[in-house]
């Protein structure tokens, strides 16, 4: 069984890697959106749905890559940038904790597909469906779910250990099952997608994921 693992910022050798973000700071300890997608985001699923995606689900391609995208920024048209950055600065700013490791970043959905392409159709990579995909600082989420349209994967995971974080994965996940699934072909509506906060994590859970590795 493949199992593809990530970090926040893992994949540095994607043509188009985004640079790490910088603090912003906060007077809230998290940054919350709507728990039901809004107008923005039912407005771009109203525009893929007449669109067929089949040929680009099936072969993944540099021709593909930027009709995919338009399911992944129909996703997050809600979720910016700023918002992963808002909840995890304030949050570590209430810990005064300014580990590096723990700054918000994201990369761009092309640069990620462009890396997943890369595994898939020069280095003969993830050829046939399942595998495990693991995001350790899966922050708002978006990394995982991508993972997801680029791959037929049995489940994508993600780990978070901040709050504020996690709290807004939980909510693009949501997007995800009630707005995107739909527009999936059933081996990706197959695909489980599990968030969990990583300090919460028992010894055991650690060991199940290692062992996974």
């Amino acid at each position: 069984m493949a199992t593809l693992t990530t970090s926040s910022i893992d994949i540095k050798n994607a043509d188009l890697a985004q640079a790490s973000a910088t603090n912003v700071t906060s007077n809230s300890s998290t940054s919350t959106l709507s728990t039901s997608a809004g107008d923005l985001t039912t407005e771009a699923i109203a525009k893929l749905s007449i669109e067929d995606f089949t040929a680009d689900f099936a072969n993944l391609s540099m021709e593909s890559i930027p009709k995919l995208n338009k399911i992944f920024d129909a996703l997050v048209s809600e979720m910016p940038t700023s918002a992963g950055k808002k909840a995890s600065t304030s949050e570590r700013n209430i810990m005064k904790d300014s580990r590096s490791t723990l700054v918000y970043g994201e990369i761009s959905f092309a640069s990620y597909a462009i890396a997943i392409e890369k595994v898939k159709n020069k280095y003969g990579g993830l050829q046939k469906s399942g595998g495990v995909f693991f995001d350790l600082g899966h922050g708002t989420g978006k990394p995982a779910l991508a993972a997801a349209l680029l791959h037929d994967f049995d489940s994508v995971n993600g780990i978070e250990i901040l709050d504020g974080l996690f709290n807004l994965s939980l909510q693009l996940k949501q997007i995800w099952m009630e707005k995107i699934h739909s527009l999936l072909p059933e081996k990706k509506q197959r695909t489980e997608v599990n968030f969990v906060q990583g300090k919460y994590l028992s010894e055991e859970s650690v060991h199940h994921v290692m062992e996974a590795l």
